[in-house]
């Protein structure tokens, strides 16, 4: 690679994530490029899994130009990834490119000269096939007729509310990126940067079109894939109509009458008095679909997301310009910590404070970081996190998707920096030796599991812990002659020993080589088919006296049955996979004896709150059983039974 003290006219952002297959080819175009200025070329790898970051490295040493790579992995998407980029890039100048795509040989040149007379601009983009792009750089640009010719931008037009911005291939100066706050996350992986070009647009700034800045794009062909962007584009346009007042502005048409007019055009082509064009129809049916959504979700019910405008957009020599970017990609020379604590965390604005100022309160523990993995809150989880006055680093990391606590401490655990990672609950409190007896344990051998203790009586009065069916005293007390560290043999359910979720510790590298933990799980048992998985594996399962965790128990008859129920269903899913080592399984009689004995006391119990929890407790957990035998034991033993069956566990 070239190198030069000097900063370059241009930057190329590219956002790249699992782009292995495809990124050669597009630095590769980048590296034949003619008549360009001083330019450099940054990637970033958006939590990648492949070896996008590997083909960077490579071929950083090869490319004739500056080629840097950036890690952004804490929100998945382009918009967080473009932010970065521009947060990262040594120029005023910025353009945007994609992974997929090829761009022209005077793409960069055009670039530039788009600049002179723009301060935002949109290239052109001839679509490709799969095919044609096969054919290497000089084979996608001589499909689209490559050429130096060169036209001005056509100013664009202040009088459309919804100007076309290409997120692959437009450009546009620092001043204005910034004036327009960057890219919102909160669009996700569409739309994002049409958002951008209308937030522009609201700011008197125009979207020019230099259709002399040219890219060979990736067209997308499979039907699937087109009838997924467009109904998810026109709920992003519902989104950003909403949001900004622009109803009225809008090109998109209503989508009840797009609706008949699709059934009416699909009932002529039936009835073959019209030319059959099902792909269209279709498509205008998702069009249709994906409005309608949109309108009743974020117009009538009012449930939009929360906008994340230049979230991952921190410069190394300023300030942020938006205060949601405290959870991004940043430039920091802070010691790195030894340990994560990694929080799942849905909604947990009542709870996280307190959580956070118990881990503040440690005593005698290792340099630690808190992960608060967001399980798509709509409170405010992440600011209070953020703004937090804790003497550790505390990063909000976005693991929203999939609504689980599974889901959140396996994204938590990606994004974790320390190499121990100690996990517990937003809604619980942690003991001021928590962090160092549960790292001391977990470092005390190879292949280890730590868990800790839960104490019940802090948080849960007697009518709760009755309802549990808990007595404080049998609460295992932390004394001065207690082993600090104690291997456990009893074994769960019949089987092997067993961690609480929000408890327990393990060694990064273990955790995802293990898997982490399986998102299959209805809402409970994943932590034991977890610790379960790595006692098969070999791991040892060991006990922290000092790590104590005051755990918060449900408090109301709905709250705790609708636990019990999640918990015994997911013990059943438990059951399959496990049913072969003898693990213990609910008795479908005993289930429908105790469920008919109980639901006629309900109505005389409300006024004792004590029943009642009791009462929610115990039906929950039953009707939890049969339906999780319903669905899981009943396929299982069918599997089992069936001729040519192995007898293995469930998939």
């Amino acid at each position: 690679m070239s190198q030069t003290s000097a900063l370059p006219e241009i930057s190329v952002i590219i956002p790249a994530f699992n782009a292995e297959r495809f990124l050669p080819l597009q630095l590769e175009a980048l590296d034949a490029q003619s008549g360009a200025p001083s330019y450099e070329v940054v990637v970033v790898d958006n939590a990648s899994t492949d070896g996008t970051a590997s083909v960077v490295h490579r071929l950083a040493r090869e490319v004739s130009y500056p080629l840097r790579l950036v890690s952004a992995p804490e929100h998945q998407g382009p918009g967080f990834a473009r932010n970065v980029g521009a947060a990262h890039a040594h120029a005023d100048l910025l353009m945007f490119a994609d992974a997929d795509d090829v761009v022209s040989r005077w793409w960069v040149r055009n670039g530039a000269r788009a600049f002179e007379s723009s301060d935002l601009w949109s290239g052109g983009a001839p679509f490709m096939t799969d095919e044609q792009m096969r054919e290497g750089v000089e084979g996608a640009r001589c499909a689209f007729d490559d050429s130096d010719e060169w036209h001005a931008p056509v100013p664009g037009d202040l009088r459309n509310a919804f100007p076309v911005l290409m997120g692959g291939d437009f450009g546009v100066t620092r001043e204005v990126f910034e004036r327009v706050g960057g890219f919102d996350h909160s669009l996700g992986t569409v739309y994002e940067d049409n958002d951008f070009g209308v937030r522009a647009h609201l700011k008197g700034i125009r979207v020019d079109g230099a259709a002399a800045v040219r890219i060979a794009y990736r067209g997308k062909w499979d039907m699937r894939v087109r009838t997924r962007l467009a109904r998810r584009s026109a709920k992003a346009h519902s989104l950003v109509t909403t949001r900004y007042e622009l109803g009225r502005q809008s090109h998109f048409p209503n989508p009840w009458v797009e609706f008949v007019r699709t059934g009416a055009s699909a009932a002529l082509m039936a009835l073959g008095c019209t030319t059959p064009d099902w792909e269209g129809v279709r498509l205008r049916a998702q069009i249709a679909a994906g409005a309608a959504a949109g309108r009743v979700e974020y117009r009538w019910m009012r449930r939009g997301p929360q906008p994340q405008i230049g979230l991952g957009y921190r410069r190394a020599d300023s300030s942020a310009f938006s205060q949601a970017d405290a959870a991004g990609a940043r430039e920091t020379s802070e010691e790195v910590p030894v340990a994560s604590v990694v929080i799942p965390a849905r909604n947990a604005e009542s709870w996280i404070a307190e959580q956070l100022d118990s881990l503040a309160a440690q005593c005698d523990a290792p340099l630690f970081e808190v992960v608060v993995a967001d399980n798509g809150s709509d409170d405010r989880t992440a600011q209070i996190a953020l703004s937090h006055p804790a003497p550790f680093h505390v990063r909000v990391v976005d693991a929203s998707g999939v609504p689980s606590a599974s889901h959140a401490r396996n994204v938590g655990a990606r994004l974790a920096r320390g190499h121990v990672l100690l996990f517990c609950d937003a809604d619980d409190f942690v003991g001021d030796r928590w962090v160092g007896e549960l790292y001391r344990a977990v470092t005390s051998g190879p292949q280890v599991v730590a868990r800790g203790v839960l104490e019940h009586s802090r948080f849960n009065d007697v009518d709760v812990l009755a309802a549990y069916r808990i007595d404080p005293a049998q609460d295992l007390q932390d004394t001065e002659d207690s082993p600090r560290i104690e291997t456990i043999s009893d074994g769960f359910a019949g089987y092997l020993a067993t961690v609480p979720g929000n408890n327990f510790a393990i060694r990064r590298d273990d955790y995802l080589e293990l898997g982490g933990m399986d998102l299959a799980y209805p809402g409970g048992s994943e932590e034991t088919d977890f610790v379960w998985r790595a006692q098969e594996a070999g791991f040892t399962v060991v006990q922290a006296v000092g790590a104590v965790v005051y755990y918060r128990l449900r408090t109301t008859p709905a709250a705790i049955f609708r636990q019990q129920r999640n918990q015994q269903r997911g013990r059943m899913y438990l059951w399959t996979r496990y049913r072969d080592r003898g693990m213990s399984v609910p008795s479908v009689t005993a289930s429908v004896f105790a469920i008919s004995r109980h639901m006629p006391m309900w109505p005389f119990l409300q006024r004792d709150r004590g029943r009642a929890l009791a009462w929610a407790y115990t039906v929950g957990a039953h009707v939890g059983a049969l339906e999780g035998m319903a669905r899981y034991r009943r396929p299982a033993l069918l599997r089992t039974r069936r001729p040519g069956s192995d007898g293995g566990t469930a998939a």
